[in-house]
């Protein structure tokens, strides 16, 4: 069994850098990127890697995810590293601010899917295969976790995007 390692996701992430859109990151802001997945990131997931993939599971390592990206002040590092010029009229200090309440705004919906993904699934009348292909888990994974045979170790080890991508381009 592999181990879950900040290097081995993010050779993961850089192997699939399309799904991270990692290609068109400036070259610091990239580096930023990578020591924050190498040395941190698996400090706000850890106490999960061994619980099975539900769409809950993966809404609360996203959530933890999301709160460790914003403990840490990976998203001030990123924005105060970006060439000058790059912000346009925008202060860094005021793309931060609202770079960090967007995704904590966003903490609140995904916490009350976690907490009663079945009522989301029949308020959103959306099926567990649809949410889980939104949130970019391969047809291999779903089937898989469907059937209880999934941990989120797994997702770390084989598609590391779910989890840390936030938004979605489909």
């Amino acid at each position: 069994m592999v181990e879950v390692t900040g290097k081995e996701i993010w050779k993961l992430l850089k192997a699939d850098a399309d799904s991270m859109d990692i290609k068109s990151m400036d070259e610091v802001v990239e580096k930023i990127f990578q020591e924050y997945v190498e040395n941190q990131f698996l400090e706000s997931v850890l106490d999960m890697v061994n619980e099975p993939v539900t769409i809950a599971s993966l809404v609360k390592v996203k959530v933890s995810f999301v709160k460790g990206v914003t403990k840490n002040g990976l998203v001030s590092r990123m924005i105060n590293s970006m060439p000058k010029g790059v912000l346009g009229l925008f202060d860094a200090a005021e793309i931060i601010e609202m770079t960090e309440d967007l995704l904590l705004g966003a903490l609140d919906a995904l916490e009350d899917i976690a907490k009663d993904v079945a009522a989301f699934l029949r308020d959103n009348n959306v099926t567990e295969q649809f949410v889980y292909e939104q949130m970019g888990v391969s047809s291999e994974n779903i089937a898989k976790a469907i059937k209880g045979e999934l941990f989120i170790r797994d997702i770390l080890l084989s598609q590391p995007a779910v989890i840390i991508q936030i938004t979605s381009d489909e």
